[in-house]
């Protein structure tokens, strides 16, 4: 669900930011991903280094605790219940807005 949400944004122009539980480099290939970038519609960030090429759920649970405590709203396009992520958003601000697909 989250490859296929991140690819209708994609391709529908919607700005994303993509927090990466590796590298940078790793996976921008791709033309939609490069013409995202080039046109200023998508924002990569990491706080991991190139070396680190294969994502962790650690990792990737760190990368979810980072945004949403970073950001005003999100879109959630699944939730298990007592999932991983069901969990984190439990302890989001609760003034947060929250769009659930």
């Amino acid at each position: 669900m989250e490859r296929a949400v991140f690819k209708a944004s994609l391709e529908h122009k919607r700005p994303t930011i993509w927090v990466k539980p590796w590298g940078l480099t790793e996976g921008v290939a791709a033309p939609p991903i490069r013409r995202a970038l080039a046109e200023g519609r998508l924002l990569l960030l990491s706080p991991f280094d190139d070396r680190t090429d294969v994502p962790s759920v650690r990792r990737a649970v760190w990368c979810n605790q980072y945004v949403l405590a970073r950001c005003d709203r999100a879109v959630v396009g699944r939730l298990a219940p007592g999932g991983m992520l069901a969990c984190i958003l439990s302890e989001a601000d609760p003034e947060m807005e929250i769009a659930y697909l």
